[in-house]
């Protein structure tokens, strides 16, 4: 937690308390409003809002994407001057905001890199014995890179998560075909070792990434041990991973 941050008082009043995973909508607003040194209009802020999910690392380097790319301008409204983005940058800025997560990805030295892009492949959220089973060679002392770096936090001792979903897909897209589909199999072949003496849990896992890396006739035989999918569930991995959508679809026709 930071504690009495400087340079707030006179924007949105004192805050005391910023939790440095998830902004609340005050927190946030103040943040943007000491960067940009200015009132701020709610389409801004809403903006800001749902493209890094209120996490201040992604916040503040947005804010300073904007800045830097001249996409914002003050408009009156109803008698008061507030920073808003141009009609003209809404849309190249999305279209720059996946190139500015690799931008920060490439920031980072090759072995840390290789350990996100693999990471990446597993989920949002991951385990870490997959993980190090996956890349044999890593070290918690990495990990913890990753973490000082803003990649992702600690869910607990054994599980990770990534700080933005984007950055995740972002990490995962700047990967070539060949080597993603290696990566899922790896993923699925490490799931089955670690916990073949009890896969149930892991049934849908497993066939994700058998699913992924082509192996078809071992997805199917997952899925079925699995069950029955939902269209809700369809719809979920749909949303998550289309490719993998279609894979199922095949799977249900057949």
């Amino acid at each position: 937690m930071l504690k009495d941050l400087t340079g707030f008082e006179n924007l949105s009043g004192l805050v005391h308390e910023i939790d440095l995973n998830h902004l609340s909508d005050e927190d946030l607003r103040a943040l943007a409003e000491h960067e940009l040194q200015a009132k701020i209009h709610d389409e801004l802020f809403d903006f800001l809002n749902i493209k890094t999910q209120a996490n201040p690392f992604f916040a503040q380097q947005m804010l300073r994407y904007m800045l830097e790319h001249d996409f914002l301008e003050i408009r009156l409204f109803q008698k008061v001057e507030l920073l808003a983005l141009k009609e003209s940058a809404r849309l190249e800025m999305l279209s720059q905001l996946n190139a500015l997560l690799i931008a920060l990805l490439d920031r980072l030295s090759q072995d840390l890199k290789e350990i996100v892009q693999t990471a990446s492949v597993i989920g949002r959220d991951f385990q870490i014995d997959i993980l190090m089973r996956v890349l044999k060679d890593i070290s918690m002392v990495q990990i913890g890179h990753g973490e000082q770096e803003q990649i992702w936090s600690s869910l607990n001792e054994l599980q990770y998560i990534f700080k933005h979903v984007l950055l995740r897909d972002a990490a995962y897209e700047m990967q070539l075909n060949a080597r993603l589909k290696v990566l899922h199999y790896s993923v699925a072949d490490a799931i089955e070792t670690m916990y073949a003496d009890d896969l149930s849990g892991h049934y849908a896992d497993i066939a994700y990434h058998y699913g992924m890396s082509k192996i078809h006739d071992k997805a199917k035989e997952y899925h079925m041990l699995a069950g029955k999918i939902s269209d809700d569930k369809l719809r979920a991995m749909y949303l998550e991973n289309p490719p993998f959508h279609r894979e199922l679809l095949g799977f249900v026709e057949r």
